[in-house]
């Protein structure tokens, strides 16, 4: 039995765990209105830029983290998956075509959620600055007189 581990890089590696502890902090601060909208934020950043680099890497590095040695054909997949069921288990260098396939999905849906958070975060800017300048037109004001905004009545 041989360890899988030695071929996997530092950067791949770095991006399992950090992918790991980005998700759960999102994951946990997610519905959090003491406090957590920033640490929920810049989760959300730094969780961009990881993929962000992760794609970049699977261009540009060794064959063992390349994106293109994740696509299978569907024969391969279901012919594999068929296979699972038989005494002689086949042997991958990596991910075999069912995981390569779920890994291709994942990564989909991360840029799918990360798309979504900083469309939400920029709506969600652009609606407080329309509500400022509402504010502004209602009470006549120049906008670095209006000190509070619509949502919680405090000083910005």
């Amino acid at each position: 039995m041989h360890s899988s581990n030695t071929n996997i890089n530092i950067m791949t590696r770095m991006f399992h765990w950090f992918l790991i502890v980005l998700f759960i902090t999102l994951f946990m601060t997610g519905n959090n209105n003491n406090g957590g909208d920033a640490i929920h934020i810049v989760s959300g950043y730094l969780l961009t830029r990881f993929v962000l680099t992760r794609i970049i890497w699977g261009f540009m590095d060794d064959e063992n983290a390349l994106l293109g040695n994740y696509l299978h054909s569907p024969k391969s997949i279901l012919n594999y998956l068929l296979k699972l069921f038989s005494s002689t288990p086949t042997e991958f260098k990596i991910h075999n075509p069912a995981g390569s396939i779920m890994i291709l999905i994942m990564m989909t849906m991360l840029v799918a959620i990360v798309i979504s958070g900083l469309l939400i975060q920029g709506l969600f800017e652009l609606m407080v600055y329309f509500c400022r300048l509402l504010l502004m037109l209602m009470t006549r004001k120049p906008l670095s007189q209006t000190k509070y905004t619509l949502f919680c009545h405090t000083p910005c």
